[in-house]
């Protein structure tokens, strides 16, 4: 599969089970214990997140990973411009306002609508540290990840072991894992105070890589979660909640698809710069491999669990044909989404963030549309089917432009070392 399980890749493949079975954890025991309301709000708080990522992946991430593995900038593989650590701090503030907001008008609890707000943006700090340690040093990456995972866990446990799980404590429990797993990162955020603001660098770096990664999470958000945007505001949190169930579900997942990206593209880049084609294509290969295997294993408990213990995945017995209409249809747009990360991955290593950003363009163009009309016509669950369609899209769109510019690739390198050409497929 081109990846050694060995030293920092063990250690890698632990932090992403454990990730995806705390993440499980916590969204579960909300599912089981706590009304359906109470679970689409906290939901719909994961899908805010997730966009918070997604923008510092497009602002920071994407031009740190060209810096930070350029032969020419190594100055800046110690410590990272300030310019970047002001710009994690804005997106954390951003989020941090929306969930407390959404939580504030949707549940009217002032402690719960603080909590969240809190964690939000102690986890917006913390996926800065992983955009900046993923291309210096993966260990101090993996040592937040286990503290992050690990604590979750025992706290999920601890609550549910003493009967005490709510949306609050949960939120409580957020903050309290989210400030033990910065203190990894807090040196090196330190470190990039005390540098020059280099707004210069940070300019560049947006005008190169940020500006059309960030129009691609604005068109990828369309695609993916318009649906839950239209749910929630259109037809309410108890409407979302067997949606918000099906994704809880795939979660495993996602969690383990984001980690898995964020890890790889370093090294990605790494063999794009070195004109290593070979191992470009073999460290793509093996992130498509995880990718559908993960997707596969997740596809396969959720099969057993529906087919023997079905209450445990949905307890209502009169809305279950419901939900596995909606698990369905989102273990469809999971695999989807599995398929195509290996293709992403290829083309931000690449450097190709403007053709990418527009396939996402088009893909939103359609998805939008679609979405509001099967809403609209047959409900909540249906809008997934939108979504599907939109995805299998941007799947097609992907690959063939993918498959252009690795055409290229070969070509430009075959040129230039004709004899290393041999080995290639």
């Amino acid at each position: 599969m081109g990846f050694r399980m060995k030293g920092a890749k063990y250690w890698q493949l632990i932090s992403h089970i454990g990730l995806a079975i705390s993440a499980f954890l916590i969204a579960y025991l909300l599912l089981s214990e706590t009304p359906a309301p109470h679970y689409g709000s906290f939901a719909f708080i994961l899908v805010l997140q997730a966009f918070g990522f997604a923008l510092s992946n497009a602002l920071i991430a994407s031009p740190l990973l060209i810096l930070m593995n350029d032969e020419r900038q190594s100055a800046y593989r110690d410590a990272v411009p300030q310019g970047f650590l002001v710009v994690a701090f804005v997106i954390s503030i951003a989020i941090a306002t929306m969930q407390g907001c959404y939580l504030w008008f949707s549940l009217t609890d002032f402690w719960i609508s603080i909590s969240f707000a809190v964690a939000g943006f102690l986890q917006q700090l913390r996926w800065y540290g992983r955009c900046e340690w993923q291309n210096r040093n993966v260990r101090v990456l993996l040592v937040s990840d286990l503290l992050f995972s690990a604590s979750l866990l025992m706290g999920g446990i601890a609550l549910w072991w003493f009967n005490v799980v709510s949306l609050l404590h949960i939120g409580l429990l957020l903050v309290l894992v989210s400030v033990i797993a910065l203190v990894p990162f807090l040196a090196s955020f330190y470190a990039s105070c005390r540098q020059h603001t280099d707004w210069i660098v940070v300019k560049q770096g947006f005008e190169q890589q940020g500006r059309p990664a960030l129009f691609g999470v604005l068109t990828v958000e369309a695609t993916a979660n318009f649906h839950s945007y239209l749910v929630v505001f259109g037809s309410g949190s108890a409407a979302f909640a067997p949606i918000a169930a099906a994704m809880l579900f795939f979660r495993p997942l996602a969690v383990v698809l984001g980690s898995l990206l964020q890890s790889e593209r370093p090294r990605l880049v790494q063999a794009r710069m070195a004109g290593d084609l070979k191992r470009l294509l073999s460290v793509t290969a093996g992130i498509r491999h995880v990718a559908v295997a993960s997707f596969m294993g997740n596809a396969l408990i959720l099969l057993l669990l529906f087919i023997y213990w079905p209450a445990l995945l949905w307890p209502e017995p009169d809305s279950r044909q419901e939900f596995l209409l909606a698990l369905v249809l989102w273990s469809l747009v999971a695999g989807c989404r599995a398929l195509r990360s290996s293709a992403t991955a290829w083309m931000q290593a690449a450097d190709l963030f403007a053709p990418l950003a527009r396939v996402t363009y088009l893909s939103a163009a359609w998805t939008i549309p679609a979405v509001l009309v099967t809403w609209w016509l047959a409900g909540p669950i249906a809008s997934l089917s939108g979504v599907l369609s939109g995805e299998v899209l941007l799947c097609l769109l992907l690959w063939r432009v993918m498959q252009k510019h690795r055409s290229q690739a070969e070509a430009k390198i075959a040129i230039a070392t004709p004899r290393q050409t041999t080995g290639l497929q």
